[in-house]
Formats: structure tokens, C-alpha cells, sequence
């Protein structure tokens, strides 16, 4: 029987879906005022510090004194979030809402509104499709170029 794996709350848990906070924003950024929008990115951005926070926390504690280990572990988990919750879904869920409204004016005789409507549908249809593959995407990703680097390709 395999040991049972440790359950990370940032990325194992419902909770994982605040860092997606900005996509849902980003869906909605057609129909929503921009306050929102940045809202829903402060949202994640919080969720990415509380990541960082905690397992650079966890990694001090677990540290001799004076060992700086955990640095390399803040700037891992740092880039990861970056990327995982706040770079890559928001572009790729932006330029998805603008290609499908593009496609749908350009080839349907539907009004804007209705075009825009649909297009906000099918962003948010796209964000639980999303994230594991960018989530292990972002795994490789760190796993091949940075956490090497950095020393943290075991932790």
C-alpha cells in the first residue's frame, strides 16, 4: 500500500479555485465594470501570496538555523502561482472570449449583445476544463527549467 500523499491546500483543494478568481473575471469582462475586474485579480493575487507565504513558512520551520532554503521555496512557489493562477489561464481565457466573439460576429447574423452573451458562456464553460492542464503544464514547466535552479526540484 502506497503511504498516503499530503494534501496541499493551494493546489489539492476546492480552495485552489480562488487563484482562479481573475479568470472568472475575465470571462465576465465584457459585462462587468473594470472595478470588478481588478477585483477579481487582487482576489487571486491574495490567494498567490497566501501560497507563498505558507510554504515558505513551512520550509523556514523546517530549516537549521540561519539555513535560507526557504528562499528558493518562496520564489518556486511564487513563479508557479504566476504562472498556474494568474498569467497563463487569464491570457488564454481573454484571447478564447475575443476568438470566439471575433468568430461569432464574423460568421453568424446574431446581434452584438447576443454574441457577447454567448462569448461570456463559453469563457466560463472553459474554466474547470482548464485548470489541471495548466496546473501540470506549469509542473513541467518548473520541473524542466527552474526548479533545478533553484534547488527545490524534491521539495
Amino acid at each position: 500500500m502506497e503511504p498516503a500523499k499530503e494534501i496541499d491546500i493551494y493546489r489539492d483543494t476546492p480552495l485552489r479555485l480562488l487563484g482562479y478568481a481573475n479568470e472568472l473575471a475575465e470571462a465576465l469582462r465584457p459585462v462587468i465594470h473594470r472595478y470588478v475586474l481588478r477585483t477579481g485579480y487582487g482576489v487571486a493575487t491574495l490567494y498567490m501570496f497566501a501560497d507563498v507565504a505558507d510554504k515558505s513558512y513551512a520550509k523556514a520551520e523546517s530549516c537549521k538555523p540561519g539555513d535560507k532554503h526557504w528562499i528558493g521555496t518562496a520564489i518556486d512557489v511564487g513563479i508557479w502561482q504566476s504562472l498556474a493562477s494568474l498569467i497563463v489561464p487569464s491570457v488564454f481565457i481573454n484571447r478564447f472570449g475575443a476568438a470566439s466573439r471575433y468568430l461569432m460576429l464574423r460568421t453568424t447574423k446574431l446581434p452584438v449583445n447576443r454574441v457577447t452573451r454567448i462569448s461570456v458562456f463559453l469563457s466560463l464553460a472553459t474554466i474547470p476544463l482548464i485548470v489541471k492542464p495548466i496546473d501540470k503544464s506549469v509542473d513541467l514547466v518548473m520541473d524542466t527549467f527552474i526548479r533545478d535552479a533553484l534547488g527545490t526540484k524534491d521539495d
